[in-house]
Order: structure tokens, then sequence, then C-alpha cells
């Protein structure tokens, strides 16, 4: 499974991107745990999920079932 990063990420996001790449199937199934065991969801599974930038300056995220678009 792969990583797609969206919007004007930092120079470091490509290490950031391979890391999370690396980890997913630990990651996905952290969140399949978290949606059983905290939320009483039993008989679904994260798929995939979008990394965004986190930054303060506000941008504006819009997404749809295909992609994320970051504006600035």
């Amino acid at each position: 499974m792969s990583v797609t990063p969206q919007g004007h990420l930092p120079p470091e996001a490509e290490s950031l991107r391979a890391t999370v790449e690396a980890k997913l199937p630990e990651i996905l199934q952290s969140f399949n745990q978290v949606l059983a065991e905290q939320y009483g969801l039993t008989g679904v599974r994260v798929g995939q999920f979008t990394l965004l930038p986190d930054s303060p300056s506000g941008q504006n995220v819009a997404c749809d079932e295909e992609s994320c678009t970051v504006a600035a």
C-alpha cells in the first residue's frame, strides 16, 4: 500500500512518507483496534486514510472519495 502526499509539504515530507508507508500495516491495525475497543465498532476496518500537513497557517483542506487538496 502506498502513501501519496497531498498539498505543499515541507522538505522532510519524503522521509515522513517513507516512514508512514513502512509502518502502514501497523497503523491501520491500530485504528481497527481503536474502532473495536474504544467505539464498539465491529465488522468494519480502516482501509486507507490521508495524511495532511499540520499547519497553523489556516490551510483549507477539501477531500472527496478519491483525494484531498490543500489550499494555502
